[in-house]
């Protein structure tokens, strides 16, 4: 089969540190081809939440920072891995870390809320104007077309009285 080791040609037992062995695998041809289009693939999503981050505001620039970090931090040990910098694959714990991140957007920043991002999508589409305050009445959010409207921005209004901002 002309295709036989084309990923992986050879694995090999090492023991060369006393008392840890483990599988030292040696490439094929294919293996750097593979490995340069998964790359590209992921060097093409983390633009793109990286313009996600950049253009967005708020909840939702956090939550793309956390999917940056929890892609990039396997990624980086891979690297470390597959250009030699370290002896053993050290790709599965990155991949732990990465777990802890992703636990840590989970609770933090609701990361695959997708209630806050269809509410966050639909309160800033509106055309009219809307000033949300708690029973206090201070504001705790305003949608573009009220920061439009007033020409203040958001941080301006935010956490004011409703009266102090509509004075203002």
């Amino acid at each position: 089969n002309v295709w036989e080791g084309a990923w992986r040609k050879d694995v090999v037992l090492d023991t060369t540190i006393t008392g840890i062995s483990w599988a030292n695998p040696t490439e094929g041809f294919w293996f750097p081809v593979q490995i340069g289009f998964a790359y590209l693939c992921i060097a093409t999503m983390l633009v793109l939440l990286g313009y996600e981050a950049w253009q967005t505001k708020e909840m939702r620039r956090r939550q793309a920072m956390v999917l940056i970090a929890a892609v990039f931090i396997p990624m980086s040990g891979n690297i470390l891995t597959i250009t030699g910098v370290v002896g053993l694959d050290i790709t599965p714990l990155f991949f732990s870390l990465s777990g802890i991140v992703m636990a840590w957007g989970l609770v933090r920043y609701r990361l695959f809320d997708v209630g806050l991002t269809a509410r966050q999508l639909l309160i800033n589409s509106m055309a009219d104007g809307m000033i949300a305050i708690n029973r206090h009445n201070i504001v705790v959010d305003v949608n573009e077309a009220v920061v439009k409207l007033l020409h203040l921005p958001r941080k301006e209004m935010v956490g004011k009285p409703l009266q102090a901002v509509l004075t203002g």
